[in-house]
């Protein structure tokens, strides 16, 4: 954080607006992150200087981030397809879902139920029907075949379970699976 710390140093100087988060070692307490803001000076007076310990708040990104590295890390490994819907918006799935609807690495985020299955004549009418199931219920299954250019048509189970109330914003998590051998 020495850079920040310096972005510091120079807008205290030259009396300028900043807002900095840098670390600091201290003796009795260890590593403490601080955020300091400054104003610019009024005519003829001294920049306003206030500085908060902000070493919790840090501590707290810093495991959300590492929990979310370990969680990415399982979806990723699973077989099954995997993600989460905001409305009817995708915000993020794991590589599994994307092989399964045959779409490139990362290239679905923000992309609509419909949109997600539009390669898919019969896959378009689930959306449809899913999206009324998880309005009314909160829960939608059903079995869809999926062709993809030079691969073999394979059968997936769709299960899709709305997190929290019904609306515009529901949260969605969906799981897709292979069950082309039940089949």
């Amino acid at each position: 954080s020495l850079p920040a710390f310096d972005e510091l140093q120079r807008a205290l100087l030259a009396g300028e607006a900043a807002q900095v988060r840098y670390a600091i070692r201290d003796p009795e307490l260890g590593q403490r992150w601080l955020l300091t803001r400054v104003a610019p000076r009024t005519e003829g007076g001294a920049p306003s200087v206030v500085t908060l310990d902000v070493t919790e708040q840090e501590r707290s990104r810093a495991r959300t981030e590492e929990l979310l590295r370990e969680l990415s890390s399982i979806l990723d490994s699973s077989s099954a397809g995997i993600a989460f819907l905001r409305g009817n918006t995708l915000v993020r799935c794991n590589r599994s879902f994307e092989r399964f609807l045959g779409i490139s690495a990362g290239g679905v985020a923000g992309a609509s139920l419909r949109e997600l299955f539009s390669s898919q004549p019969q896959a378009c009418a689930v959306a449809d029907d899913a999206e009324l199931a998880l309005l009314e219920s909160g829960v939608y299954e059903t079995e869809i075949e999926i062709v993809l250019p030079q691969r073999a048509p394979q059968w997936v189970s769709l299960a899709a379970r709305r997190i929290g109330p019904p609306g515009p914003a529901a949260e969605v998590v969906a799981v897709l699976s292979d069950v082309t051998r039940l089949k």
